[in-house]
């Protein structure tokens, strides 16, 4: 779990820096949309294993 945590923001600031830079209005959005998926899913990862644990 140590590495995760730069493995995600690693992630994210390339979705960030190489996509939303895009001319293109569509790609910016879909980045956006992208990004926010990948934020949800980690939180939800998250939730679960603490859950998981508590049980």
């Amino acid at each position: 779990m140590d590495g995760d945590h730069d493995k995600i923001t690693a992630v994210v600031n390339l979705l960030t820096n190489e996509f939303t830079s895009s001319p293109q209005a569509n790609r910016r959005k879909v980045v956006l949309v992208l990004v926010f998926v990948f934020i949800s899913l980690i939180v939800l990862v998250d939730w679960i294993m603490d859950f998981v644990v508590l049980v």
